[in-house]
């Protein structure tokens, strides 16, 4: 489901009872205006004021009239959770895309986790959690990471969710909210160190199975970077690693990497185009902006790996073909310069 999802309103006559005229001819608008899907009974369409038995007839009137033409989310929200989840299998019934829902403000986390379950299992399709709440922020940070740890969401057993919106409130609040460690690197702060965790955390797992999909195209990038970059290396006699010229292995590059003493004229050039202020770029080998003393580490203890800090050039395959010849444009005119 791509592109707008407008919240359809629930039209009514002079009487107070659903015009269902008017309910066709929004939906054939709706469609026709090129929407990537649409939302029913929700806020906009009077979920709070309607019986069991009109939301019943509006999901029967939309689906007849969408023909499946676009996917049709059907919003369950309902003060009691037991017409939530009899309201998930009138949806299921009509073929429905999917159900959304707002968390009962007074369930816990093990209940929202329970309760979400339960549609899930009802759901024929993707199941929406809709975080809004009119007197706070919605959903703590904590919950939101807790309800992907349990992996309820697994499409194999309890339907799919749509992660759009749980990602945004999360990272909204995230930079609002500095006080987690989800995404937080902990060797940045020696005096708060925790054992480092060897488990991704599942919402950042979810997050790589979609990059996963997109991941054939950028390796072959890489690697046509990484050839080019050998071929000017050669030609101007440069020092790259050994690795890159190993035939038993495919080197996919994270970064390119060579040795000049004399990097800093290259690191301001690349400074109008690329940002170079990242300790990948100035501190590869050390990944954090606190100084080494404060991990107890004595200078010289590795000299080889101090030597190569601050010789290393570090320079990413993540940019566009455009800035990447640029940057080989440089590194080219500061060799014939030497």
């Amino acid at each position: 489901m791509k592109g707008i999802v407008p919240s359809l309103n629930t039209p009514f006559d002079l009487n107070g009872a659903l015009d269902l005229i008017s309910l066709r001819r929004l939906v054939n608008h709706t469609v026709e205006s090129g929407c990537g899907g649409m939302l029913g009974l929700a806020v906009a369409g009077e979920h709070a004021t309607l019986t069991m038995e009109e939301k019943t007839k509006f999901i029967e009137v939309v689906t007849d009239t969408n023909a499946g033409r676009i996917p049709f989310i059907v919003s369950v929200t309902a003060p009691k959770a037991e017409v939530s989840l009899a309201l998930a299998k009138i949806a299921a019934n009509f073929n429905a895309t999917g159900v959304c829902v707002q968390l009962p403000a007074t369930f816990s986390r093990k209940e929202n986790l329970e309760f979400l379950q339960s549609l899930a299992r009802h759901s024929m399709g993707s199941l929406m959690v809709q975080d809004l709440d009119w007197t706070g922020d919605g959903l703590p940070i904590s919950d939101i990471q807790f309800l992907f740890e349990r992996n309820f969401c697994n499409p194999e057993d309890n339907g799919k969710i749509q992660l759009a919106s749980l990602i945004f409130r999360y990272l909204i609040r995230y930079f609002h909210q500095r006080n987690n460690d989800l995404l937080i690197d902990n060797l940045s702060k020696p005096k708060e160190r925790k054992t480092y965790p060897a488990r991704l955390p599942t919402f950042c797992a979810l997050l790589g199975l979609i990059e996963i999909d997109r991941w054939g195209k950028i390796s072959k990038r890489r690697i046509k970077y990484l050839n080019q970059f050998i071929k000017i290396a050669n030609s101007i006699k440069i020092k790259l690693p050994e690795c890159y010229f190993d035939k038993r292995f495919e080197i996919i590059p994270l970064r390119l990497i060579w040795f000049d003493k004399n990097r800093s004229n290259l690191f301001e050039k690349f400074s109008k185009f690329l940002d170079i202020d990242s300790i990948w770029f100035k501190k590869p080998l050390i990944g954090t902006n606190e100084s080494l003393k404060n991990f107890s580490y004595v200078t010289k203890s590795c000299p080889k790996s101090e030597m190569i800090n601050q010789i290393i050039v570090n320079l990413p395959c993540s940019i566009k073909p455009k800035f990447f010849k640029i940057m080989l444009d440089y590194i080219i005119n500061g060799s014939k310069r030497r």
